[in-house]
């Protein structure tokens, strides 16, 4: 996925088009290897760039962006992933909210951890959740569970 500003296309449309022309060059699988051993194993990105070119020229036969164990969330199938995080929020929050709501200082500290989260910008909490759960779909589940859960669970202004 290409994330750059709107205005890039603007002011420099070839750089865009360079990176359109990587664009799935690199299969998701060793992409989430790739960032693994730069997040978790700490090695430097250029270390990490050069074995995976070293590794991709030494096996003639391996293309770049194609292998068979590619997993790359779609818009045709993140859709499950989302039911299932927001269902999941919705049933760990209702019994918390009944649970706040007969217990008022219960309530003030589910309150309160929803706060934090809610005020946690949407890549931080991704950051945060790579180091347990690792890279690829369970941390995306999670982040997208936490916000589901603290949204439902967060303060309302009065109608």
């Amino acid at each position: 996925m290409l994330l750059y500003r709107l205005d890039l296309l603007r002011r420099s449309p070839p750089a865009v088009a360079a990176l359109r022309a990587l664009q799935g060059r690199i299969a998701v699988d060793d992409m989430q290897r790739l960032n693994a051993r730069v997040k978790l194993e700490r090695v430097s990105e250029r270390a990490v760039a050069s074995d995976f070119l070293a590794t991709t020229r030494e096996s003639k036969g391996k293309r770049p962006g194609g292998g068979a164990g590619e997993s790359a969330v779609t818009s045709s199938n993140i859709w499950p992933w989302f039911l299932a995080s927001l269902s999941a929020a919705i049933v760990v929050a209702i019994p918390l909210g009944i649970a706040a709501a007969r217990r008022r200082r219960l309530g003030a500290a589910i309150l309160a951890v929803a706060g934090v989260v809610q005020t946690i910008p949407t890549l931080a909490l991704l950051v945060f959740m790579i180091p347990l759960l690792g890279i690829g779909t369970a941390p995306a589940v999670a982040a997208l569970f936490l916000y589901a859960f603290s949204r439902s669970s967060g303060t309302r202004s009065p109608a």
